[in-house]
């Protein structure tokens, strides 16, 4: 930009400053555009290379200082500017002043003066008022749009607060989407175990069922032998120590009845000699007790079979059961081993335990069969003597031991027909798991499918609201930003309309003390005036004196006299505290001393010392009051401008998760809120300044007047 072609006006340096702070706010968003990808949040800089992020940082502070090269430049081109205006400044100040005053001087009288530095003062006043009252509306105007400018920056962080909670419950549905997956994944995994499970039970059960079947057939062998040998070298050795211990007891039985002579009545011993004596009876009585010893063997072994298959059954239903909770849960799939290893070391302390209560049964029911065989052998004591082991030798088959043989088929086919029931049910229980296996995939696709189709309605809901949210928070950005600079021009034209006011009322006080210096310049010529005119009469009188005769003379002193006294009618009391308004002064017949001339000078000297003192120190405060305005006006704008630009970056620097911003913001509303007070409280300083030094300087121009007409007074004289 040519300084010396182009006209400095206020529109164009505000082009040029504009264009400079374009441009410096192009520079620093290119530097900012730069290096801000290195601090916002969730962006992925490991891959970049270090010498790549100085590079993007070097440029952007090569972008920074050339922004402020060039803010710096045009403000040096728009001081060069003022510069070159303020030379002219002064001159035309002067030349409007002169031709004021030569026009004022020129065409006004002493009464226009006064009516025109009454109408001055009023209008000073009513520009006062009307200034004053179009500065507080301006005020309220603007503490109105700061107002809603803090509404909308609550708004605003309300929509932004809105805004993150809506992008944490994207995240965190997506992150239960990722859950769900998961899940579905280790349910699948859950499911083959659980299947892998249920066929190594299954394998299991059918090695329990073999192991079982195995037991049953030697049981059966185990039958088989015993029905062949009947009764072992054990039982013989235990029926030859009873039988004489039965002897042993007959023998003691049939001393103490012969002792005691207790034949009994003639019946009883016909019967007892027949029973003894008939070998009949005898054989029978063995048989018998062959029978009931075959009898409670069978019963044995039955009552072994039966307590077996009933533990087969609590096996196969513990069995079902483990395959129910593995199905429904899968939580002790590891814990299986353990348990086969459990059942097996069990099924295998079952058996001889079985075994042994079987041999323990059978061994109970021939020692009490035997029992009763000695006690009805007890009347044929006498007779049978030692031969005991006759009645055993000859065994023949009886109708019991068909009978017999037909339970153990009986058992036979009712220990295969388990066999197909146990089949049956292991092959039952892998279809009912199969079947449950698939019934449980199927619930948990169809399960898995809906809780996506909701969760998918649920997060495009929800995006949708982000997406919104997000759009209605740009749009009040976009509204609170268009305020900020509406208010920022408020402040603007507020502040140029303060400086036009404070022009004005400078203006209207430079006018004031203009016309009040040139009233009292003119009341001052008006007195000499009136002085000379005095004396003038004086001579006229004097001279007409001469002429006339003397005995005019009295008439002429008695009329001088009252001439005199109409001249003076304001009296010595008004010479001393007049105004100099209406009227002459009396003149004192004693004549004054030169002495008092001279203190009346020097009074007045310094009274005018004292006066253009006090309008040097009014120009000197107002200069100062000027610099430090222009000087805090400038720092508000600076402040002014950095809390927009912080304003405007506080989203970026909060999606960043930087502190710096806010911080910076805070920091820039306290130094300008400051700046605004401290603006405050110079301007009523210097406004109360004003009005005492107003109120000096009316009382130095009384006393100037007084001493002034005290002067004159004398100067009649």
């Amino acid at each position: 930009m040519d300084t010396a072609a182009a006209p400095a006006t206020v529109a164009s340096v505000q082009r040029e400053l504009q264009e400079a702070i374009t441009a410096f706010e192009q520079h620093v968003r290119e530097a900012v555009a730069k290096v801000d990808r290195y601090f916002k949040k969730g962006s992925r800089t490991d891959d970049v290379s270090v010498e790549t992020k100085l590079g993007d940082f070097k440029e952007g502070a090569f972008l920074f200082n050339a922004g402020c090269k060039t803010m710096l430049l045009a403000v040096k081109q728009v001081a060069e500017r003022l510069a070159v205006c303020e030379p002219t400044a002064p001159k035309t100040e002067k030349l409007l002043v002169e031709a004021q005053r030569l026009s004022d001087a020129k065409d006004k009288l002493v009464a226009e003066l006064q009516q025109r530095q009454g109408a001055a003062q009023e209008g000073a006043a009513r520009a006062q008022i009307e200034l004053q009252r179009q500065l507080d509306d301006a005020r309220a105007e603007v503490a109105a749009q700061s107002n809603a400018c803090a509404l909308l920056k609550a708004e605003r962080v309300a929509c932004w607060e809105e805004l993150q909670g809506a992008q944490s419950q994207l995240t965190l549905v997506g992150n239960r989407l990722k859950a769900l997956e998961q899940n579905r994944a280790r349910e699948f995994a859950l499911l083959e175990r659980m299947s892998c499970d249920h066929e190594r039970d299954i394998a299991v059960w059918q090695r329990r069922c073999s192991q079982a079947l195995q037991e049953v057939e030697f049981l059966r062998a185990e039958k088989e032998g015993l029905q062949a040998r009947l009764v072992d070298e054990k039982l013989r050795f235990q029926l030859r120590e009873l039988q004489q211990e039965c002897n042993r007891l007959r023998t003691e039985n049939a001393t103490l009845r012969q002792t005691t002579r207790l034949a009994g009545t003639p019946r009883e011993q016909e019967r007892n000699a027949s029973t003894a004596v008939n070998p009949v009876v005898v054989s029978l009585e063995a048989e018998k007790r062959q029978l009931a010893d075959q009898l409670s063997v069978a019963f044995a072994e039955r009552l072994a079979l039966e307590q077996e298959l009933l533990l087969l059954r609590h096996r196969l239903a513990a069995a079902e059961g483990d395959g129910q909770r593995a199905g429904g849960g899968g939580e002790r799939s590891s814990a299986s081993p353990a348990s086969e290893d459990a059942a097996t070391d069990e099924d295998a302390r079952v058996t001889p335990e079985l075994t042994s209560g079987a041999c323990s049964v059978g061994k109970a029911t021939t020692e009490s069969g035997l029992g009763s065989a000695c006690d009805s052998g007890v009347a044929a004591e006498s007779h049978l003597g030692v031969e005991k082991e006759e009645p055993q030798t000859g065994f023949t088959p009886t109708p019991e031991a068909a009978e017999e043989e037909l339970h153990g088929r009986r058992d036979e086919a009712y220990v295969r027909q388990l066999e197909l029931w146990m089949r049956e049910v292991a092959a039952a229980a892998l279809r009912t798991v199969d079947e449950e296996r698939s019934a449980a995939e199927q619930r948990l696709q169809q399960e898995l499918s809906l809780r996506e189709d909701l969760y998918q309605s649920q997060l495009t809901k929800v995006r949708e609201a982000g997406e919104r949210r997000a759009c209605e928070a740009t749009e009040a950005l976009l509204h609170c930003q268009e305020l900020q600079r509406e208010l920022e021009l408020l402040r603007t034209a507020a502040t140029k309309e303060k400086a036009t006011r404070q022009e004005l009322v400078s203006d209207a006080e430079r006018r004031l003390a203009v016309a009040q210096r040139e009233i009292f310049g003119l009341k001052i010529d008006n007195e000499q005036l009136r002085v000379k005119e005095r004396a003038l009469r004086r001579e006229l009188e004097g001279a007409h004196a001469v002429r006339s005769p003397p005995p005019t003379t009295a008439p002429l002193a008695q009329r001088q006299e009252p001439k005199c006294s109409h001249g003076g009618s304001s009296g010595p009391g008004s010479s001393s505290g007049a105004s100099g308004s209406g009227g002459g002064y009396a003149l004192v017949p004693t004549p004054r001393s030169s002495s008092a001339t001279g203190r009346l000078d020097e009074v007045i000297r310094q009274l005018q010392e004292r006066l253009t003192a006090l309008n040097a120190e009014v120009a000197r405060v107002t200069e100062t009051y000027e610099v430090e305005h222009d000087a805090c006006t400038r720092r508000l704008q600076q402040l002014r401008a950095a809390l927009l630009y912080w304003s405007r970056d506080d989203a970026a620097a909060s999606d960043g998760g930087g502190e710096g911003a806010a911080e910076m913001r805070q920091r820039s509303e306290v130094e300008v809120a400051a700046v605004v007070e401290a603006q405050r409280v110079a301007q009523g300083n210097v406004l109360a300044y004003y009005a005492q030094a107003g109120k000096k300087r009316g009382e130095l121009l009384k006393a100037l007047e007084r001493a002034t007409n005290m002067r004159l007074a004398l100067k009649g004289q």
